[in-house]
């Protein structure tokens, strides 16, 4: 099952997507010189969860956020800005042989000045583990590497089993020059996809 940004859903595949929006906003000029008054520019960066309704355990394979909104401020340093932990539940009680989840996520864009990014990196973790269903992450971390020409990062976690399991999944903002930050919103947005084998 797939679910899109306008909370429509459809079959397609067995699969189904959550997606994850982030922002970050940079100060705008006029509040740059307040800013610079108190010495203590600042970068706010807000992590919004579209959750969904659970579906009375009708769906055999199903993946859900849940956790809401965050909110960080940046310190403008070349240090990552790390948002708190979202955590993930994740359900297959239908295939035999197991499922792989997909986190994926573009680089935060500014999202009125085209040409300004910042990479956004994707660690994942399982918390919880159901020991038939043998949980394990493939791939514990990526990073997007605009300059590059990466433009996005995907972490990944599977089992090779029925049962079920739940994660944590951490997002950094990257900008190691931040003098490069122009100032207003930048977003990204995580999409969790889980399908089975």
């Amino acid at each position: 099952m797939n679910l899109t940004t306008d909370v429509s859903a459809t079959v397609f595949r067995r699969q189904r997507s959550v997606p994850l929006t982030l922002k970050a906003l940079t100060p705008t000029a006029a509040c740059c010189s307040a800013f610079a008054m108190l010495r203590c520019p600042v970068l706010i960066c807000l992590v919004t969860a579209f959750l969904f309704p659970a579906e009375a355990f009708a769906q055999a394979v199903d993946i859900r956020s849940r956790d809401g909104n965050q909110v960080i401020v940046h310190s403008l340093t070349s240090q990552p800005q790390a948002f708190s932990g979202v955590r993930w539940d994740l359900q297959n009680s239908f295939f035999d042989n197991g499922c792989i989840v997909q986190w994926t996520s573009a680089a935060f864009q500014h999202e009125t000045a085209a040409g300004f990014f910042a990479d956004c990196e994707l660690n994942v973790k399982l918390t919880q583990s159901q020991n038939r269903a043998d949980w394990v992450v493939t791939v514990p971390s990526d990073i997007s590497k605009i300059a590059s020409g990466k433009k996005s990062a995907t972490v990944t976690a599977a089992s090779s089993g029925r049962g079920n399991a739940r994660a944590e999944l951490v997002v950094r903002m990257w900008q190691s020059d931040v003098d490069a930050l122009a100032a207003g919103n930048y977003s990204a947005t995580v999409v969790g996809t889980i399908s089975g084998f």
